[in-house]
């Protein structure tokens, strides 16, 4: 695996992408701006009265992921013998024999399961994206968000109140824009 810094511009040149498929990516943009904006002043308020640092604190030690740790360590005395008994596992293991049928079994299940696992991938990714397209693509939702098919170029989304107070480095010190006040 190698990493590389990658721009739009690189990823628009592949193609992959036109002016139809900008369509749906602007309307997408500007329902979730309206959906944010219909969040903060509706449900926002009452999840903040309700939100305390104590309950916080309860909901995050009884996440289902974080549970099964607890419930599986040291910490539950129930589990006392599993480690003495990993211990034992630890200082008797030995190798497989090579002719063991088993490690035959094994790597033909492995390479059923990721077979499979791929195939789901490919298969959620193909429906993530026609539903997307289905969606946003749609005339009646364009013209809702008032997302104008015959304009030559895009507007490009606006940047919220929110998005100036998690990034204050998007623009520099001496520009001016609508939420000046925050930096």
């Amino acid at each position: 695996m190698r990493c590389e810094e990658r721009t739009l511009d690189d990823i628009r040149k592949l193609s992959g992408n036109d002016a139809a498929d900008g369509l749906c990516f602007a309307t997408a943009a500007r329902i979730s701006e309206t959906n944010l904006s219909l969040y903060r002043a509706s449900v926002e308020p009452a999840v903040r009265a309700f939100a305390s640092a104590p309950r916080a604190q309860w909901l995050q030690k009884l996440h289902p992921l974080r549970l099964q740790y607890e419930l599986f360590s040291d910490a539950n005395p129930l589990m006392a013998g599993i480690g003495r008994m990993a211990q034992w596992v630890k200082e008797h293991r030995r190798p497989a024999a090579k002719d063991n049928p088993f490690i035959g079994l094994q790597e033909a299940m492995s390479e059923q399961i990721v077979a499979m696992l791929d195939s789901w991938r490919d298969a959620r990714d193909t429906w993530a994206e026609r539903t997307f397209f289905s969606v946003f693509g749609s005339p009646t939702l364009r013209a809702i968000a008032g997302i104008d098919t015959a304009a030559s170029t895009l507007r490009k989304a606006g940047r919220s109140r929110l998005h100036y107070e998690l990034d204050r480095n998007s623009t520099p010190k001496n520009a001016s824009h609508p939420y000046r006040s925050l930096q």
